[in-house]
Formats: structure tokens, sequence, C-alpha cells
């Protein structure tokens, strides 16, 4: 069977808790776990089954109504399998997901001959004389 064979037309949700799995697959370097995601980001069951407490099988995903993978789980703890469209549906989907992490803060860094405030307490016996 082709994915062009597979009927990805009918109803789709918002993805909520797939963003662990598609952040691992695009190889993104924080943790996915907790985005909410929003409307633009759609799954569509195409054949699932319970397996245990979680929902597996085949699903479609796709961002502002185009199709970009497929992801097929067999049963609860094994890993997910992606099926990408394009190279360029993968990187659109992780610029998407991309959007909703907080970027790091700025660490300030300074040199070993900046001074320090006269505010901060510096023990005696540790300064270098």
């Amino acid at each position: 069977m082709r994915v062009c064979d597979l009927d990805l037309t009918g109803e789709t949700k918002p993805v909520a808790w797939d963003f662990y799995k598609l952040g691992r697959e695009l190889e993104l370097p924080y943790n996915c776990e907790e985005i909410e995601g929003d409307d633009r980001f759609q799954v569509k069951e195409v054949n699932t089954w319970m397996c245990t407490d979680t929902l597996v099988g085949l699903f479609a995903y796709f961002l502002d109504g185009q199709f970009v993978c497929l992801r097929y789980q067999p049963y609860r703890k094994s890993d997910s399998m992606f099926i990408w469209a394009s190279q360029e549906a993968a990187e659109m989907t992780r610029d998407y997901i991309s959007s909703f992490v907080r970027q790091p803060r700025l660490i300030l860094v300074v040199g070993l001959d900046t001074e320090i405030p006269d505010t901060w307490l510096i023990p005696w016996d540790r300064k270098k004389f």
C-alpha cells in the first residue's frame, strides 16, 4: 500500500500529546513534552486501537491543512516510526514546534578584569594579595 492509497480525509483534531515524539524524530535539542500547540497542527487517526492504556496505530499529521507526515506505533512501548511527505514538510514542522519553545536566557559573561561590585560580600581570607 502507498501513502496516496490511504484515506486521509475526514475529521482531524488538534495535536496535544505527540510533540515529544515529533521533537525526538526531528532531533530538536529541547524537551517538547510540555508544548501545548494550537489548532494549526492537526492529527487524524487513520487506523488506531488501544494497547493497554495507550492509543496506537497509524496517525496522519497536518500543518495548516497540509499533510506533513505519517506516524506508526504498533504497540504501547514501541518507538514511533515516521514517514515525511517531503524534506520541506519536516522542516516546516520543525520550525512550527520550535516556535513554542522559550529561548534560553542570555548569560552575562565578563572578563577577569571586571570590577566586582562593592555590595558583594567576599571573605578577606579568600582574596588573593
